[in-house]
């Protein structure tokens, strides 16, 4: 589908389960959801037991990071300046993959893989994107304060801590230029000015996935938004 001027061309592939999209002068926030139930999108929490003795919490602590070595030396490539994997502690430990050239709307439908955003890469913050009925199911299990690791192909690890956990409506749900309201406050924001606010600005994290209301999968976007730790 063409559109007028040098506004936007792209095409949808509902079969593959993707958008893929060329644009030229917009910004955009990729489709994360699609064909699922809500008791697809949620998991029970990990059990936090306040009980745990002092010997058993260093016993976790060290198969947390011999968890983490293994994960990471599992997707080493030996490229240290693209993202090869997101870790967080008894939540979740998903490879990364790159958005094919000129698809920034491009969200991979692997189990257990996710995406991410080249668009938001170009303004110095690491987009994590996943559909919610596949790993983005996960991010609705982060917590504020919770600790994002984030690894790279040489095997650098950068951790970021979860300041805020963003919940909009999509006014358009199945389109990348979807206008979206704060369930917060109620502003309505346009696509460039949602993308301004959650993938610009400082250096930070931010993992994106949609929430599904009743029979939209689509219905709004969640975004995880964390700070780097010092």
């Amino acid at each position: 589908m063409k559109a007028s001027g040098k506004n936007i061309k792209y095409l949808l592939f509902s079969s593959a389960l993707f958008i893929s999209i060329w644009i030229s002068s917009f910004l955009v926030i990729p489709v994360t959801g699609i064909q699922i139930t809500h008791s697809d999108i949620l998991s029970d929490p990990v059990a936090y037991n306040p009980e745990i003795s002092e010997n058993t919490s260093r016993a976790d602590s060290v198969d947390q990071e011999a968890a983490l070595q293994k994960f990471a030396e599992s997707i080493a490539n030996g490229d240290s300046s693209t993202v090869r994997g997101i870790f967080v502690e008894d939540v979740l430990e998903y490879p990364v993959i790159q958005q094919p050239a000129n698809q920034p709307g491009f969200v991979s439908t692997d189990q257990g893989v996710v995406t991410e955003f080249s668009m938001a890469k170009k303004y110095g913050v690491t987009g994590i994107l996943a559909h919610n009925y596949l790993a983005g199911a996960a991010f609705f299990e982060l917590e504020t304060g919770d600790i994002i690791q984030v690894i790279y192909g040489d095997g650098t690890v950068e951790k970021y801590e979860v300041t805020e956990k963003l919940e909009y409506q999509a006014l358009s749900p199945d389109s990348a230029t979807s206008s979206f309201k704060d369930l917060a406050s109620g502003q309505t924001l346009s696509a460039t000015q949602m993308f301004k606010e959650v993938y610009t600005g400082e250096e930070h994290l931010t993992l994106q996935t949609c929430i599904q209301v009743g029979s939209e999968d689509s219905w709004g976007r969640l975004f995880i938004i964390a700070e780097p730790v010092a």
